[in-house]
């Protein structure tokens, strides 16, 4: 399975927790992010290699937080992708990846 095929198997899997995918990137929502990231750790073994922020500088989703996931069991690497904002606080994800921490 090529990786466009797995993140599409991916957005049909998580419809509540995925709203769009491109490539290797799954878009997310804040209120989705832990139990999706859950899924993907505990389903198909993904481990956190990766936690970059950027500033978008816009009033609105000025703030983009990509997770990097990679599994050694079906050979894939993805992009997990989220908005955030300057008022309210993303959900620490150190629980479910202790290297995130």
């Amino acid at each position: 399975m090529n990786l466009h095929t797995f993140t599409k198997s991916l957005h049909h899997q998580y419809p509540g927790l995925i709203f769009a995918t491109s490539g290797d990137e799954l878009r997310s929502t804040r209120s989705a992010l832990r139990p999706l990231l859950l899924a993907l750790r505990d389903r198909y073994n993904f481990t956190i290699v990766d936690l970059v922020v950027t500033d978008r500088l816009r009033a609105v989703g000025r703030f983009a937080l990509y997770y990097v996931l990679v599994s050694h069991t079906y050979n894939a690497r993805i992009v997990v992708t989220i908005c955030g904002s300057e008022t309210i606080a993303t959900p620490s994800v150190k629980s479910i990846f202790p290297a995130a921490g």
